[in-house]
C-alpha cells in the first residue's frame, strides 16, 4: 500500500462490527465500556491505544484517492509478469506457474542437476544473496520442491534491479561447486 511495514487496515461493511469484533472488559481504559465511540480507537481497532499503523494507508487514500493505489497495486502485478518472462528468457530458470499477483516463486535448475541438488544449490544462491546484503528473498515448498521467492513490494524497483538479482544468483550459482553441501 506504499507505505512502510507494517501497515494495517480491517474495512467493514457494518460500522458496528468493529466494536464487537474488539471487545474487552478493560476498565482501566475505558470508562463507558458499552458505549461506540467513534473518536475512541481503542475500542475498534486492533492497535488499541498504540498509533493506528492504518493512518499512512488512509492519509494516501485521502491525499492522492483510490487512483494512486489501483496504480501502484497493477504497476506491481504487471513487474511480477515482467520478471516471469525474463526468467522464462534466461537458461536454467525455472517457475512453478505463471504469477498472479506481485509474487513470483523461481528458482535456478541447471539441465544435468539431481532434485536433491537443485535444492541444495538455491538454498545455498538465498543464503549467499542474504549474507550480502544486496537482495532479500525469501524460500517456499511447492509441490514439494524448493522454490526462491520475492514479492515485488517497493515502487522503485524497475526490471534493472530484477536483471541484477538473476545475475548475482547466477555468479554465485557458479561458486557451489566449489563450496561444502551444507545447504
Amino acid at each position: 500500500m506504499l507505505t512502510p511495514a507494517l501497515t494495517t487496515a480491517l474495512l467493514y461493511n457494518n460500522e458496528q462490527d468493529s466494536y464487537r469484533t474488539f471487545a474487552q472488559q478493560a476498565q482501566y481504559l475505558f470508562a463507558n465500556q458499552e458505549e461506540s465511540e467513534w473518536y475512541n480507537l481503542g475500542k475498534r481497532t486492533m492497535e488499541c491505544t498504540k498509533l493506528m499503523m492504518g493512518v499512512k494507508a488512509y492519509a494516501l487514500l485521502k491525499s492522492y484517492g483510490t487512483e494512486i493505489i489501483d496504480e501502484y497495486v497493477t504497476r506491481q502485478y504487471d513487474l511480477a509478469r515482467t520478471f516471469a518472462t525474463m526468467l522464462e528468457g534466461r537458461d536454467g530458470w525455472q517457475l512453478p506457474l505463471a504469477p498472479s499477483a506481485n509474487i513470483v516463486c523461481f528458482r535456478y535448475c541447471p539441465e544435468s542437476m539431481d532434485e536433491v541438488g537443485v535444492e541444495q544449490l538455491n538454498a545455498f544462491v538465498r543464503q549467499q544473496l542474504l549474507e550480502k546484503g544486496e537482495f532479500y528473498i525469501v524460500q517456499t515448498r511447492l509441490r514439494n520442491k524448493l522454490y526462491l521467492r520475492t514479492t515485488l513490494m517497493n515502487p522503485f524497483t524497475t526490471t534493472k534491479e530484477l536483471t541484477d538479482l538473476l545475475t548475482r544468483a547466477e555468479a554465485i550459482a557458479a561458486t557451489w561447486k566449489s563450496t561444502t553441501l551444507n545447504y
